[in-house]
């Protein structure tokens, strides 16, 4: 058993009064009142800033552990999750538009039809996670750990894979249009897009090993 932190905790009483139908209090919340608008979290009078522990859009919950959560089709659009410990949580659904998470653990995480759209991923760790028609369409994902992922039906179009490494993915019906993957790392195990052979990606920059 890990430790319950405060970030953790918060989410827990946020999912319980959602779950029974009622609003969180306040002080669950941690709600400042930013919102993500035309790229940027700020309140009603324009000013920029996060919601401390707040599990939603432009929530500061960077390291939090949030290990086996259910977080379902909750909106992070916006948040900061840094080094966020998600591996084994629960996403299906959920929001990340233009969210920014860096060296984030989400191992064996279920992300099915989530939604990364323009998000900040360097680093993310995701293997075995299970991305099922995701929508990763412009998102920074260089130097991503994808090893066994299932990236069945996810849009990466315009997203960075640079580094990216790939062994064991399985990429089926992926879209890789304008897609950058120079030094993405793959090999014989990898699932590839059809019509896309591995020549194809190796002239794209892809780097095949056995």
């Amino acid at each position: 058993m890990h430790p319950i932190t405060r970030s953790a905790l918060t989410f827990m009483v946020f999912t319980l009064f959602v779950t029974v139908g009622m609003s969180p209090p306040v002080s669950a919340q941690q709600d400042l009142g930013f919102r993500y608008i035309d790229g940027k979290c700020v309140n009603q009078e324009g000013e920029e800033g996060m919601n401390p522990d707040y599990p939603g859009q432009c929530g500061d919950l960077r390291g939090a552990d949030l290990r086996e959560m259910p977080l379902e089709g909750i909106d992070f659009s916006g948040a900061n999750l840094r080094g966020a410990q998600l591996n084994n949580a629960k996403l299906r659904g959920a929001i990340f538009f233009g969210a920014y998470l860096h060296s984030a653990d989400l191992r064996n995480a279920d992300l099915r039809v989530t939604n990364f759209t323009d998000a900040s991923m360097e680093r993310v760790q995701l293997h075995r996670a299970d991305l099922t028609g995701a929508v990763m369409r412009g998102a920074e994902l260089s130097r991503a750990e994808m090893q066994q992922a299932i990236l069945r039906d996810v849009d990466f179009s315009e997203a960075n894979l640079q580094s990216a490494v790939l062994y064991g993915a399985d990429l089926a019906g992926a879209d890789l249009t304008r897609t950058r993957l120079n030094r993405a790392m793959a090999d014989g195990r990898t699932v590839l897009p059809q019509p896309l052979n591995q020549s194809d990606l190796a002239r794209r920059g892809v780097r095949f090993r056995g």
